[in-house]
């Protein structure tokens, strides 16, 4: 008997091929788990380090220039002085840094008059608008790259926009600030939870939506619905006692 051994060389090349192509899929598989797991941890860390970052202050601050007009906005990112309502008023004197010094002669009054920001209280609220925005672009960034999940990253700051309001966050202190060629990454996220909420309305337009039917349509559908109640009546009493009440 003569052994081929061209044919056992060529089992043992593809069964050798066979396992190299195994353990290269095994390996990606695994290099794939390590990363996504790599991943979520560094989205965690975001976000701890998000929190972390907001003061009682700046988050004042945040609101307090959301209510703001495009000239107040205007007027603050270029620290010009301008006239603000009492209950700004309130919210500001809650962080200010001259609050119960007696620096701040308005401090603690109590006056349906317009009230006017003005030097180191304009400036400390600029100061604080600024920093929060800086912060949120540097976090974004993250986001951007694909470094972390951007799923998780859009669910958690989704609040970043209101789909009610149509607005998203300090977007006229932004547009005074230079628009998209300051905070970019904002911009671009805002931009993308804008698309989020669109396509969820039309998940929500397709499953809620009732095709027109025109009368004739409608008249069949009757026609044939009731065809197949008096078919399932007749087959649920054939060969059987009929109760009562049918006579």
């Amino acid at each position: 008997m003569t052994i081929n051994w061209t044919l056992i060389f060529s089992g043992i090349s593809a069964a050798s091929a066979c396992l190299i192509v195994i353990q290269i899929f095994v390996t990606h598989m695994q290099s794939k788990k390590l990363h996504e797991e790599q991943r979520r941890q560094r989205t965690v860390d975001m976000m701890m380090s998000w929190s972390a970052s907001l003061k009682r202050a700046t988050s004042t601050a945040e609101k307090i220039v959301e209510r703001f007009s495009e000239e107040q906005c205007r007027n603050l990112y270029l620290e010009q002085p301008f006239k603000v309502n009492a209950e700004i008023k309130q919210m500001l004197c809650s962080i200010c840094g001259m609050a119960g010094t007696g620096e701040c002669s308005a401090c603690g009054e109590n006056t349906s008059e317009k009230y006017e920001i003005s030097g180191k209280q304009l400036l400390e609220l600029r100061w604080h608008v600024i920093s929060y925005l800086n912060t949120l672009e540097t976090v974004l960034v993250a986001w951007q790259q694909g470094t972390v999940d951007k799923k998780i990253v859009e669910h958690e700051f989704s609040y970043l926009y209101n789909a009610e309001k149509g607005w998203d966050v300090l977007s006229h202190f932004r547009a005074a600030a230079g628009g998209d060629k300051s905070y970019p990454v904002i911009s671009e996220f805002c931009e993308t939870l804008k698309q989020n909420q669109k396509n969820k309305n039309k998940i929500k337009s397709k499953k809620n939506y009732k095709p027109k039917q025109d009368r004739n349509t409608i008249v069949l559908q009757g026609f044939c619905e009731n065809i197949f109640f008096v078919h399932t009546r007749q087959k649920r009493t054939e060969g059987a006692l009929l109760p009562l009440s049918f006579f």
